[in-house]
């Protein structure tokens, strides 16, 4: 931990609009069990006097706890190429194109295409809530580069119950888009949301994401724009692709044998509305009640130096070895050895089903290690029943530098579809892709479990 968020949580007068996403990225840092800025953030929520500072810990607890956006349909999964209502995809100036497009997604199987956009950008209308909001969306540019074109930017534009601008727009900073080459990035605010403004009630908010000088050929991977208000009550449990492993550590850590949040997940389970929401919960209380991966010997403790079949060690690119080797694990007695690998990683071939699937790996390279450069990447290839690709699913990149300490994973969440573009989804290409690791950076994988509803 950093000396400036040591005393972040310190100081209460910094849980303010510009610091509320990092605080609450720190608190999600600091993993199921909580940490001292989660017990502060918990602590100015129960405070008896009511204050903005408040009512922000109480949306951040909110958020942490899988409170579900105000936004619909925020990650585009519902839709056909041209229509993700409620968004609405009329704002485009001068020339660009928006689209929805499914196989390439930080969350879900669904993203928005932005390409060539020169000013425009989705956007939806809401019925806020006078407190607290916070705002946040995911883009990522395939192929950027530092002098790529473009700006991303969140507006809440508030209106009156006519739908007359009320002369205050709320924004966030401009960031550009070429941050984005390597990975999901995030553009957020948060502030608060008025009454009134010049004695007139505000009813409604367009919510909008500005999207700004587009090179032609430039194209933008849009995902998760959630806008976050506390409910009027207590906000309920979500399991949602994000919260999914958070909530499975929580619970198998700390309610094995039942608690408060393991019967909320029960509740959703036994729910009779069918939904992601119930399928994830019913997958998370399999895996935590001991349901075996679909991967086979997801351990590696069968085979031979070279040999861990199902699994295929021949993606190598350039340099680097993989050879299975024993005494070293997460559990059992085997796990994968890779070193010093430029590009690749062990692959195994699945059947999946429609549906929720949860995926872990365990990683860690020996202490001591000089340097450890590199980072590591889950990835779910999927395809037609000859083989051809369909679209991609991938977690976010983590530097193998987080299993410095010990054994650290890496997660992935997320919906298979049964239908892509109208071609079913017959099987998936399941992958741990170890990048730019240096000639003799050791890391060991193990416990590579990929989890659906049998």
């Amino acid at each position: 931990m950093y000396i400036d968020d040591v005393m972040m949580y310190q100081n209460s007068a910094v849980i303010s609009d510009q610091k509320f996403w990092r605080m609450t990225d720190l608190a999600a840092n600091e993993g199921p069990s909580g940490g001292p800025i989660r017990n502060q953030i918990t602590e100015l929520a129960e405070a008896a006097e009511p204050s903005d500072v408040r009512e922000y810990a109480r949306l951040m607890l909110s958020i942490l706890a899988g409170g579900a956006p105000v936004t619909e349909n925020a990650s585009f999964e519902t839709g056909t190429t041209t229509d993700v209502s409620p968004w609405s995809l009329g704002w485009i100036e001068g020339r660009g194109t928006m689209e929805r497009r499914t196989g390439t997604a930080r969350s879900g199987n669904a993203v928005l295409l932005i390409k060539g956009l020169l000013n425009g950008g989705p956007f939806q209308i809401v019925s806020p809530k006078a407190g607290p909001f916070a705002l946040r969306a995911y883009f990522r540019v395939p192929g950027a580069t530092p002098t790529t074109a473009g700006t991303i930017q969140l507006a809440v534009n508030l209106k009156d119950a006519s739908g007359n601008e009320l002369g205050n727009i709320m924004r966030s900073n401009f960031k550009p888009i070429s941050v984005a080459a390597d990975g999901w990035i995030t553009v957020d605010m948060a502030g608060i949301i008025p009454e009134k403004i010049n004695g007139i009630e505000v009813s409604t908010a367009l919510v909008v994401v500005v999207v700004s000088n587009m090179e032609e050929e430039t194209e933008l991977y849009l995902d998760d724009v959630d806008f976050y208000q506390l409910s009027s009550s207590s906000p309920q449990l979500q399991v949602t692709d994000q919260t999914f492993w958070s909530l499975l550590d929580e619970v198998a850590t700390n309610e094995s044998n039942g608690g408060p949040i393991r019967n909320q997940i029960t509740e959703l389970a036994n729910g009779t509305e069918p939904s992601e929401g119930r399928e994830y919960a019913r997958l998370l209380l399999s895996v935590v009640d001991g349901a075996a991966s679909v991967m086979e010997n997801a351990s590696f403790e069968t085979g031979t130096a070279t040999d861990v079949s199902p699994w295929s060690l021949g993606w190598i690119e350039e340099r680097g070895v993989m050879e299975r080797q024993e005494g070293t694990a997460h559990s059992g007695n085997a796990g994968l050895l890779i070193k010093g690998l430029y590009t690749g990683g062990p692959f195994q071939m699945i059947s999946p089903k429609a549906g929720p699937y949860a995926m872990r790996a365990h990683f860690r390279v020996p202490a001591g290690t000089p340097t450890t450069a590199g980072t590591i990447q889950l990835a779910i290839n999927l395809k037609d029943a000859s083989g051809n690709e369909l679209g991609i699913l991938r977690s976010n990149l983590m530097p193998v530098s987080a299993g410095a300490d010990g054994w650290a994973a890496i997660e992935l969440a997320g919906i298979i579809p049964e239908k892509i573009n109208g071609i079913a989804v017959s099987a998936a290409l399941v992958v741990a892709i170890v990048s730019n690791l240096e000639e003799q950076t050791e890391l060991y994988l193990d416990d590579v479990g990929f989890y659906q509803l049998s």
